[in-house]
């Protein structure tokens, strides 16, 4: 699984973890709040400071997890000292973290810039410092033709519907049967790496051939507005928002 973490700007977590000098992160609270239960070993984590800036700026894999029962404050605080030294911790986190009754450490390895990429946090309601990141595995399409298409039919997640393609697949003309457009076929396309997906982001699902043909096309049905906060491009110039594609989408963890 993937986690957006927010890092303490004024303690120089980012600088830290990438000069090594800083190797483990610590998460704490009175109960059990994220990310306690949802890190493991192998996860990736994306660093963005928590400065309003909104720009991750580098990642680093999981290299252990490790996830308290229920601590009095003297066990909290010989917890937190004892990884002092791969924590580093300032004085005033300290002050913030210690006497926790639930404490996660991550140990982190592999800690490396990456091209910085913005990330919208208002879709994650309450959750403060820690996002959960979602895949998608897959999505199933809604198609029908007219008369006898040849040409493979792109199926893509995109940051714009004209925008760079972060997973793509594709429909062979042979998986489309039906010509009923209010009977369509459905095709699962799978990815072939999962997307890695951000609540409060957004994101374009795009279905496009190489060239048209008047003659011999796909139909891409159109369903009620189940989904209010989306909006159909049935091309560059007719954009509808009391309508939806008619797809779904598989997420995994």
């Amino acid at each position: 699984m993937d986690h957006v973490v927010y890092l303490d700007a004024q303690a120089k977590e980012l600088e830290s973890l990438l000069s090594g000098s800083k190797t483990m992160i610590l998460r704490g609270a009175t109960g059990r709040k994220l990310p306690h239960g949802r890190v493991d070993k192998g996860d990736m984590l994306y660093f963005i400071n928590n400065n309003a800036e909104g720009i991750v700026r580098a990642n680093a894999i999981v290299k252990s997890a490790f996830h308290s029962e229920k601590m009095n404050e003297g066990e909290s605080r010989a917890l937190v000292m004892k990884n002092q030294p791969h924590l580093c911790l300032t004085d005033k986190q300290m002050k913030r973290w210690v006497g926790k009754r639930y404490i996660v450490l991550i140990e982190v390895a592999d800690v490396k810039e990456i091209t910085p990429f913005a990330i919208d946090k208002s879709g994650y309601g309450n959750m403060d410092d820690w996002l959960p990141v979602e895949k998608i595995e897959s999505v199933a399409v809604a198609l029908a033709k007219y008369r006898s298409p040849t040409m493979p039919v792109r199926v893509s997640i995109r940051t714009a519907p004209g925008g760079s393609i972060l997973a793509s697949g594709q429909i062979l003309p042979s998986q489309v049967t039906s010509t009923s457009y209010t009977s369509p076929s459905w095709i699962n396309v799978t990815f072939s790496s999962p997307l890695s997906v951000a609540q409060g982001s957004t994101y374009y699902l795009v279905l496009d051939v190489s060239t048209y043909n008047y003659k011999n096309y796909y139909r891409v049905p159109m369903g009620n507005n189940t989904y209010p906060d989306g909006t159909a491009y049935q091309s560059a110039l007719t954009v509808r928002s009391d309508v939806d594609l008619v797809c779904r989408l598989t997420f995994g963890q």
